[in-house]
């Protein structure tokens, strides 16, 4: 992902509202009013001598998302208020203060950028940011058939570079669900509702080290664990120690659920989920998983990601993010990965040569069988490397493969740079239009170890 925030987004999408606010929000963004405009304002809404308030457009648990006009500035924001009953608890002003702060502070484009912050004439705390549109990955999930659902893996991938965004900044986000993912019309992924991030201890600190304690993940008030039980790390739910595997767990989850239709804890009652959360249980949810018969690798990584020990787990989101982008490769370019990857493991001398006699590009046994590096048998007529009695057949090989023919079984010393000779077996083929040869050797030498 794009690290910069363009100025004007076209996936501009509803902020931070929290799990209960509606799933789609639409804004015409390039309808805004001139400047003297008297606006309608509902009666029960305050404003401020900067911010009109239009229309509520979403609640959460701590605050309420409006729609609102910056008359400074002309144009629509999200503003976030804190609501009344929590005016005077210091737990919950401080829990909504970090919010911003940490919000403004991560500067990326996956996350809601923070414009101001300030209160209303009666004192409630609030904070303006961008007004986006769009549809949360819950929906997206909920809405599509099961051969529909790998469509939505990239936007899993990009909310994961965005918390390994956070993550690198020492800022884990304690609450990752469907929810709280939203996908704008042109594709654009925000991580929202930042309302239980915390600083790990030293910011940047390792793994090991960088830890919340249970004061930031249990209510104070209630002694009730802060977050989402169905996609809850064991140790979050616990009330232990947490760290940015914990969020790894969280993503796995929503990778599971993406990949099976279903949350890893469906089907269990309300009353019982935090229990099967501390306790980690996926017996059923590893069912469901087998059964899609989707590639080993990504359902491997799929129980990485929900190990009950976090030591098991990918260590942050850029880990997991780096696993997950083969999912965003082409058939072809991982067709491509995978040659790469036999070409440089394959006991055999591959290389690719020009028809005029040049070397274009030769695999690592290629250097360590003959000795040279790659810069003295690409900066030369590949002629100059075969022994001097082996050229005329081998210039009347280039002439076949020139004309199209095949050279299959075809042997020739080639001289080593320790001065030693080699004797090796050539198949190769052409493309004469694109004027290049792709051939494949064996050393054949008496007493070589065979290839």
């Amino acid at each position: 992902m794009n690290s910069e925030d363009p100025q004007e987004d076209p996936d501009d999408f509803l902020s931070d509202h929290e799990s209960s606010l509606a799933d789609t929000v639409q804004f015409d963004a390039t309808v805004l009013p001139e400047p003297g405009w008297d606006f309608d304002v509902a009666d029960d809404l305050v404003s401020t001598t900067r911010y009109h308030m239009l229309e509520r457009i979403g609640e959460g648990g701590m605050g309420v998302v409006y729609r609102a006009i910056d008359v400074n500035l002309c144009r629509v924001v999200a503003i976030k208020v804190l609501k009344p009953q929590y005016q005077k608890d210091e737990q919950v002003l401080r829990r909504f203060w970090d919010e911003a702060l940490i919000k403004s502070s991560l500067q990326h484009p996956g996350v809601i950028p923070v414009y101001s912050v300030g209160n209303l004439p009666d004192e409630r705390p609030y904070y303006s940011m961008k007004l986006i549109a769009g549809a949360s990955l819950a929906k997206l999930i909920s809405e599509s058939l099961p051969h529909q659902r790998l469509a939505l893996l990239p936007h899993l991938v990009q909310c994961c570079q965005t918390v390994a965004y956070a993550h690198a900044h020492g800022v884990i986000h304690l609450d990752l669900k469907p929810a709280n993912i939203m996908v704008g019309d042109f594709g654009r992924v925000r991580v929202i509702d930042w309302g239980l991030a915390r600083r790990l201890e030293g910011d940047q600190l390792p793994i090991e080290t960088s830890t919340i304690y249970e004061p930031s993940v249990v209510d104070g008030h209630t002694g009730r664990i802060r977050g989402t039980p169905e996609y809850m790390a064991p140790e979050q739910a616990r009330g232990e120690a947490v760290d940015a595997r914990s969020d790894v767990f969280s993503l796995g989850a929503i990778l599971c659920e993406i990949l099976t239709g279903r949350s890893i804890y469906h089907g269990v009652e309300s009353a019982r989920l935090l229990r099967h959360a501390m306790r980690g249980q996926l017996e059923e949810a590893m069912q469901r998983l087998h059964q899609t018969q989707g590639e080993i690798w990504l359902l491997e990584l799929v129980k990485r990601c929900l190990s009950p020990s976090p030591n098991d787990r990918p260590k942050d989101a850029n880990e997991l993010a780096t696993s997950l982008q083969r999912l965003q490769k082409t058939p072809l370019e991982l067709l491509a990965s995978d040659m790469q990857r036999f070409w440089e493991l394959s006991p055999d001398l591959f290389c690719i040569a020009d028809l005029d006699g040049y070397f274009r590009q030769v695999n690592s046994n290629f250097l360590r069988v003959l000795g040279y590096t790659e810069h003295e048998l690409l900066s030369q007529p590949f002629l100059n490397f075969v022994h001097i009695d082996d050229r005329p057949s081998t210039m009347a090989q280039v002439a076949n493969l020139g004309r199209g023919q095949d050279v299959i079984r075809f042997c020739n010393r080639y001289l080593t740079s320790a001065g030693d000779v080699r004797l090796l077996e050539w198949t190769a083929k052409s493309v004469p239009e694109e004027h290049l040869i792709f051939a494949v050797a064996r050393d054949v030498t008496p007493g070589a170890i065979p290839s």
